[in-house]
């Protein structure tokens, strides 16, 4: 078996015509020059050489090396490996070195799947060991099979040392250039080694600062759950290429650095170089945030420990000392904080405008120094839709960012779409799924990720890898689950909405919501999480009562997991702006997340806490009126003074 390597470009010589005119295994070429018959074994074409497989004897093993060198019209090809390995088949290992330097890329042409490549069993074969990655390194290539996958998703060929000595590290690339984009570098097209010129580092996901999930871009929503941040390649060194289907759990504070070249490089641009430290990222939060990027529509995305995090990370990106933003008046209490709180004691100042305002509204508060525009939608209290199209459009024609909280609608709403610049979910809720960990998301536009990674990395706000784990465990199933949490959704506010004792639903998805139009342009579906407004005329304890004897539906903060909440709220307590109509006709508010029990379950939970809140609502007007008249004992002292 011989390897030979040689440039893409050159598939137009002789030697590559010969060799790649056919793509079958089975194929017998002769090769011209030479009397010898090889047989054709497969081939891997690279953005910056041609891995060629041939199967030779001994004695011939000079006369093909003779006619590669004569054939080849470019650099003269490097010999990096004989051995022999058994019988009188020789193992040959070809590098020839690139004319130009292509982009950081390193994927295979569309062929056959290849399986990981070792010498046969029983031929003195040696085991294959994990290198760090560079160009023309030789080891095990792979041959072809029978199913064809897509371009985007070969695998990239893990390879093993055959030649003497340790492995090249890779080179360092240049520093960001001060044109680029926001601060982009040349290293997010992999430019940055062919700017040096130096030859490129395969792709890897680590290194791949763009374009993440875009291969997956036109596939539903279901397979974007599933394939998102799917790297099995890249979390095996098994030597027959076999991995896992979910990635290992890294637990890693120190990187360590084969060399100081490897070094070096991931010094020249971190947090954008792949393995630094382990606050920026390992393998386990990389495919979470891929996946989440491939779910959001967005280039890249980062991960934090909470939600909160993933809010304040993402404003801290584009605000500084005598900046305004603009954020709306419905937006998460623990937001609304952190403006006027922690950003106001450092001269960023903020404007709350109503979730219900204009366009041309919210266009008039518009300062020069306004910088970012928050949006939620819905709002997570009293579920408000805005206009988020228009929004965005109005904002960046006035120079501004637009972060959205999406947190109510992953997979129901696609922000990038819509023209936002950043996306935020709180990975605590739907995304975990279980209520059992701590995680925020950003998903950012190619323009805006480095500012938002760097502010990520500054503020020191990194997630636990058990946590990314679990985010990614449960994303996968996040289609179903958010579908189930829908169909209940949709029964119990149908349901409460006939009840004599609901003034009126929260619900963005029921016709009855002011804003269902709007919902229906912009979503897809919806979540299990809405509100409810009760008729006046019920006692707080009368309303204390029916949630203190609730069964299925527990009272506690957050939602987004398996389990139905229910839980009373003040919305006016989180108002500046528009506040919420209460008084009247109108009573209190409550909050229910519909989890995944069965909604018949459900239904007569409730319809028991109605009972409760009627009979504790008769026993408190009984005592009221037995309290307000005097009693007998009293009329009579009465009558005798």
């Amino acid at each position: 078996m011989v390897y030979v390597s040689v440039p893409s470009a050159a598939v137009g010589t002789s030697l590559a015509t010969s060799l790649v005119a056919s793509r079958h295994a089975a194929c017998v070429k002769r090769l011209p020059g030479v009397e010898s018959t090889y047989r054709w074994e497969g081939a891997i074409t690279t953005d910056t050489e041609e891995l060629l497989l041939i199967k030779t004897t001994e004695g011939r093993l000079a006369a093909l090396t003779a006619h590669v060198l004569a054939a080849h019209p470019y650099d003269v090809p490097e010999v990096l490996g004989v051995r022999v390995v058994g019988g009188n088949e020789q193992y040959l290992a070809w590098s020839v070195k690139r004319l130009t330097a292509p982009p950081l890329k390193l994927s295979m042409d569309a062929r056959p799947r290849a399986a990981a490549f070792a010498p046969p069993l029983g031929l003195g074969a040696t085991p294959l060991r994990p290198t760090p990655l560079r160009v023309n390194a030789p080891g095990a290539l792979a041959l072809p099979a029978d199913r064809p996958v897509p371009a985007a998703r070969r695998p990239v060929p893990r390879r093993a040392v055959m030649s003497a000595g340790p492995p090249a590290p890779p080179p360092p690339p240049p520093p960001a250039s001060e044109d680029s984009v926001n601060g982009a570098s040349a290293a997010e097209d992999g430019g940055a080694a062919a700017a040096a010129g130096q030859p490129p580092l395969p792709t890897h996901s680590s290194l791949q600062l763009t374009g993440k999930g875009a291969e997956w871009a036109t596939y539903g929503p279901n397979t974007k759950v599933i394939k998102g941040g799917h790297h099995p390649e890249e979390w095996s060194t098994d030597p027959l290429g076999r991995s896992v289907v979910n990635p290992p759990v890294y637990h890693a504070s120190t990187v360590t650095f084969p060399n100081v070249a490897a070094l070096r490089y991931a010094a020249s641009d971190w947090p954008f170089t792949g393995m630094w430290y382990g606050r920026h990222g390992n393998p386990t939060t990389w495919a979470l945030e891929e996946a989440f990027a491939t779910i959001e529509g967005g280039d890249n995305a980062c991960v934090t420990g909470s939600g909160v995090a993933a809010v304040n990370a993402a404003l801290l990106a584009f605000l500084e000392t005598g900046d305004h933003v603009l954020m709306t008046d419905a937006v998460y209490d623990p937001s609304r904080g952190f403006c006027d709180k922690f950003l106001g004691r450092f001269g960023v100042e903020t404007t709350y405008y109503s979730p219900t305002s204009s366009v041309e509204e919210v266009a008039a508060l518009f300062r020069e120094n306004t910088k970012v525009l928050f949006v939620e939608s819905p709002a997570s209290l009293s579920f408000e839709v805005m206009d988020v199209p228009a929004l965005a459009t109005m904002a960046h024609a006035k120079g501004a960012k637009v972060i959205i909280d999406n947190t109510w609608g992953p997979m129901f709403l696609q922000p990038f779409d819509l023209g936002v610049d950043v996306s935020i979910n709180a990975a605590t809720k739907y995304i975990g799924g279980h209520s059992d960990l701590m995680l925020g998301l950003i998903a950012t536009t190619r323009e805006c990720y480095r500012a938002v990674k760097s502010s990520v990395a500054e503020l020191g706000c990194p997630p636990g890898s058990d946590d990314c784990y679990l985010a990614l465990r449960g994303l996968r199933t996040l289609g179903v689950r958010l579908r189930a949490h829908e169909a209940a959704g949709y029964t119990l506010a149908r349901w409460l909405e006939a009840r004599p004792e609901v003034a009126r639903i929260m619900h963005p998805g029921l016709e009855s919501h002011p804003q269902h139009e709007l919902w229906k342009a912009q979503f897809s579906g919806a979540c299990g999480l809405f509100g409810l407004q009760l008729v006046a005329g019920f006692p707080q304890a009368a309303l204390d009562e029916m949630l203190d004897g609730m069964k299925l539906f527990s009272m506690g903060f957050s939602w987004g997991g398996y389990e139905s909440l229910i839980l009373q709220n003040s919305i006016n307590s989180v108002r500046c702006v528009k506040y919420w109509e209460y008084g009247g006709d109108l009573g209190q508010t409550l909050r229910i997340h519909a989890g995944l029990e069965d909604t018949e379950d459900l239904l007569a939970d409730l319809e028991a806490g109605f009972a409760r809140l009627h009979a504790a609502t008769a026993r408190i007007a009984a005592e009221e009126r037995a309290a307000a008249e005097p009693s007998p004992a009293a009329t009579v002292s009465a009558s005798e003074t």
